[in-house]
């Protein structure tokens, strides 16, 4: 086998390995893959030396489009839209995210889990994951919410006055 044919199997194996990479995330064959590609990057230097920076730069371009060409054909293949979710989370369809609820600040509820400082309280009846500010509050006991921020929600122990 003639030296340039082994640095083109060369090449022309990495570049698959390195694609069906894609098809096949594990990391072993896009290792193996670019194994190929610097061995025949090498054997190229070592063959032809006086060609050398125009094989290396003809290598380096010719991954580049490879990978390129590979990432735009399997979006746009069956089994790239396999891959890909392709449904949304619609609001209109029930689809909801907990977000912000600045109308929670200065309510009371009931401590459920003890917070440590992080825990559950219920509200309302609602259970809603909330933090100190800091100190331990055991179960059952009241607490009023001073802060949110975005899912944070700081509660503060209401302390009840002595009779005395």
């Amino acid at each position: 086998m003639t030296p340039v044919l082994t640095i083109l199997l060369l090449f022309a194996s990495g570049i698959a390995l390195m694609l069906a990479e894609f098809l096949l995330p594990g990391l072993i064959m896009g290792v193996i893959g670019a194994g190929l590609l610097l061995a025949s990057m090498v054997m190229a230097w070592v063959t032809y030396p006086d060609y050398a920076l125009f094989i290396v730069a003809g290598q380096i371009l010719g991954t580049v489009v490879s990978m390129g060409l590979g990432m735009w054909g399997l979006s746009h293949t069956r089994m790239g839209r396999v891959l890909v979710l392709d449904d949304a989370q619609d609001p209109d369809e029930g689809w909801t995210s907990p977000g912000e609820s600045p109308d929670l600040v200065g309510r009371d509820g009931i401590v459920h889990s003890a917070l440590r400082p992080a825990g559950t309280v219920l509200i309302d009846g609602d259970r809603i994951n909330a933090v100190s500010s800091g100190v331990f509050i055991e179960k059952d006991r009241p607490v009023l919410v001073v802060e949110v921020e975005g899912h944070r929600v700081v509660v503060e122990e209401i302390l009840r006055a002595s009779a005395s």
